[in-house]
């Protein structure tokens, strides 16, 4: 019985965190790695090894920075400095706050733009790099989907094996 609940739970915490890879106001990855990771403690790491529970948390914690940092990576790459990359990120974290879900996307775009302006920007300028941030940020959200699929595959795989 308690079997079926550890993987009713686990189950839940890997759709809910395939969502919130979407939803910008749920931490979609980290749920995916509290599935793992409650399974590990539950079953004391007899099916699954602690390295791969390990293993499997640092890429949680790199694709969770990426997700915020995306946005200003590409502002940068566009030709932003240091007010439009750091517009990138503010407004990204804030619009996860103000607006979720649409908030992550219009948040780094309208962050980016204004951070251009402030610099000195013409508008055709800023308003590509805010649309060079608001690519990076949607790729960022393409990646999580990918690499939360891939940890929940990993995570069977290393169950299997």
């Amino acid at each position: 019985m308690l079997e079926i609940v550890l993987w009713l739970v686990v189950v839940a915490l890997f759709l809910i965190g395939l969502a919130g890879v979407l939803i910008p106001f749920l931490p979609g990855i980290a749920l995916i790695y509290a599935g793992i990771l409650i399974y590990g403690l539950a079953t004391d790491f007899a099916a699954i090894s602690k390295t791969a529970v390990l293993l499997l948390g640092v890429v949680a914690f790199l694709t969770w920075l990426a997700q915020y940092y995306a946005g200003s990576i590409t502002a940068t790459m566009s030709g932003g400095r240091r007010y439009s990359v750091l517009g990138a990120l503010g407004g990204a974290l804030l619009g996860v706050f103000l607006f979720p879900p649409v908030g992550l996307v219009v948040g780094a775009f309208t962050g980016a733009v204004l951070g251009a302006l402030y610099e000195g920007r013409d508008t055709k300028a800023a308003l590509t790099i805010g649309l060079t941030a608001t690519l990076g940020v949607l790729g960022a959200v393409m990646l999580q989907f990918v690499i939360g699929i891939s940890m929940i595959i990993a995570f069977f795989l290393a169950l299997l094996l």
